[in-house]
């Protein structure tokens, strides 16, 4: 049974910065996974949060958000493809994918689009 990866995005402001981090998942692990992207900017219908995700995403600044079999492996910062790989290997979080250094560029980058 394949695992399943979801990716959990605001995008608002532009091409998602996510589609080359999907594309390396999809072509490293082929069948043995399931990735599904969402985009929370462009709500479409129902999405499979656990009430608690639901919670966090309202009260954190968590996005972007990987889940892998239910388990939440990274938050706000996509992991590098090395890290990845392990992540979706093992099901869990490193020791630094909850809680990433985010640079300067990125903290700029993570600010609310302005209508």
């Amino acid at each position: 049974m394949p695992r399943t990866i979801q990716l959990f995005e605001e995008n608002c402001c532009g091409p998602s910065f996510s589609t080359d981090f999907v594309s390396f998942l999809q072509r490293r692990f082929g069948a043995e996974v399931e990735v599904r992207v969402f985009d929370l900017a462009k709500r479409n219908g129902r999405l499979p949060l656990s009430p608690d995700l639901i919670l966090k995403i309202q009260t954190e600044e968590c996005l972007p958000l990987l889940v892998v079999d239910g388990v939440v492996v990274a938050q706000r910062k996509l992991p590098n493809f090395l890290e990845a790989v392990g992540l979706v290997r093992t099901g869990q979080p490193s020791q630094t994918s909850l809680n990433p250094s985010l640079s300067a560029a990125e903290m700029t980058g993570r600010q609310r689009c302005q209508p």
